[in-house]
């Protein structure tokens, strides 16, 4: 009981902290989702925000990334900034932010366009971006339409960093960081920094230099992965709720366990926090684990846990279009092209998989790990 009112009040911090959707709103939206899952007709009237993957395109080569798994389909064109202010206005009226991803975002020339075309209709938007294509002109552009906030992607010191993304970027991000705060006082600037063996003794020098830049605060995610036993599990319980059709590819990356010493990681998130309270700076774990859960996590024994909330209350959309049912599990619903994406979010398809997935409880193998379940309930 007191480590899931931690891990409550954890969220509530982090929510506070990132400010991507009103307190209002959520209030008024949290009752719903829970009816909507207990009527059990796997229709959400909660869609709370729009990840959109504007491109599969990026200017590095993270080692550790999983976005490789989600390439460039020949032949197939990237949503132009006109066709995203459509689906901003379709969702208009329910208020949904969006989040916009990749790839890397700002490899897009027309980034100011899409913003506004979603600003147009006042929503919230914020930007994952590793922020190395950042220049003062864009972070003009960004403040003058408001950008409500941005994670910046920081993977340890600045010789760690470099390598892992197999591109000299450090130096670019933090002086990226500093000027958007400098120019954009009002946009919510984090950090994430994916735990790994490189840099998971150095955690805290990443808060310290982050701390110096401005940031808002740190977010350190264990890294994704999923076991030959999982994908197994997986492929077993998609027969049993949906037949023998093809399911889709777990958009993960598959391993034994995890890289890091579970200890090593433990003791580090320690370190990072008291860094981070010496500086001022918030410092959040994702997903915050008891003891037992970083070794489960780490020695490949993790069980997906609780009730995946992001089904009802989040829409994903590729570059292309086609909106897919969630992050880890990609099978296509629809495509915005076609089709609004409020007709498509609570479709037969889309109504289905939700309800299969509260079916097994809420999730489902191919979930372990997932950083969605950080939102469950």
């Amino acid at each position: 009981m007191f480590e899931k009112l931690a891990s409550g009040i954890e969220k509530i911090r982090h929510l506070n902290r990132i400010r991507s959707v009103s307190w209002g709103r959520l209030l008024r939206l949290m009752p719903q989702v829970w009816l909507d899952y207990i009527r059990g007709r796997g229709i959400s009237h909660s869609l709370v925000n729009v990840t959109l993957e504007v491109t599969y395109r990026c200017n590095a080569q993270c080692s550790f990334c999983f976005a490789d798994k989600s390439l460039p389909s020949p032949g197939r064109q990237e949503l132009s900034a006109e066709e995203i202010g459509a689906v901003a206005a379709s969702v208009s009226p329910q208020g949904a932010g969006f989040f916009l991803t990749g790839g890397e975002p700002f490899v897009r020339s027309d980034m100011p366009e899409i913003i506004k075309s979603i600003k147009h209709y006042r929503l919230k938007v914020g930007i994952n971006t590793n922020m190395s294509l950042l220049t003062q002109e864009i972070a003009l552009a960004l403040r003058d339409l408001n950008l409500d906030y941005l994670i910046a992607s920081l993977h340890g010191p600045r010789e760690i960093h470099d390598r892992l993304t197999g591109a000299a970027m450090y130096d670019a991000i933090i002086e990226n960081i500093a000027l958007l705060r400098r120019i954009s006082p009002q946009t919510r600037v984090l950090v994430n920094c994916v735990i790994l063996p490189e840099n998971v003794e150095r955690l805290s020098e990443v808060v310290v230099e982050i701390a110096r830049a401005g940031a808002h605060a740190l977010t350190l995610q264990h890294e994704t992965f999923i076991t030959r036993e999982e994908v197994d599990a997986y492929h077993e319980v998609w027969r049993d709720l949906f037949g023998e059709g093809l399911s889709p590819p777990l958009n993960v990356p598959m391993r034994g366990s995890g890289r890091c010493d579970p200890a090593a990681v433990i003791a580090s998130i320690h370190e990072a926090k008291h860094a981070g309270r010496a500086a001022g700076m918030p410092v959040f774990v994702k997903p915050d684990l008891s003891e037992a859960g970083f070794v489960a996590w780490y020695e490949g024994r993790f069980h997906p846990y609780g009730r995946c909330s992001y089904l009802y209350t989040d829409a994903r959309i590729t570059p292309y279009g086609d909106v897919v049912a969630c992050q880890s599990l990609p099978l296509v619903l629809g495509n915005v092209r076609h089709q609004p994406l409020p007709e498509i979010f609570n479709n037969e398809a889309a109504a289905h998989f939700r309800r299969c997935i509260r079916f097994r409880g809420g999730s489902i193998p191919g979930c372990a790990r997932c950083c969605k379940l950080y939102r469950s309930f």
